[in-house]
């Protein structure tokens, strides 16, 4: 059951973890064009992860102003786990 009052720095360990189980290394708050809330690299791949305590349309407008080729969004679900 989720706390009632998450916040965005809640998800950072499970993302973290989750990344770091597939080998990347974490980083946190990463200053691009705009500050990203975490980035994982594997070898030359960066993955950017932004964080956000609920699936919103401010989070969907969000992702693809970024310009990478990787790129998640993580909101809790749930019990339900996603990447678009």
């Amino acid at each position: 059951m989720m706390p009632a009052t998450m916040k965005e720095t809640d998800l950072f360990e499970p993302v973290k973890k989750w990344l770091e189980e597939r080998d990347f290394i974490v980083y946190s708050e990463v200053q691009f064009d705009r500050r990203a809330d975490v980035v994982g690299r594997l070898g030359n791949i960066l993955v950017v992860v932004e964080l956000k305590t609920s699936l919103s349309l401010d989070l969907i407008e969000q992702t693809p102003a970024r310009a990478f080729p990787f790129l998640g969004a993580s909101a809790p679900g749930g019990g339900q786990a996603g990447v678009f």
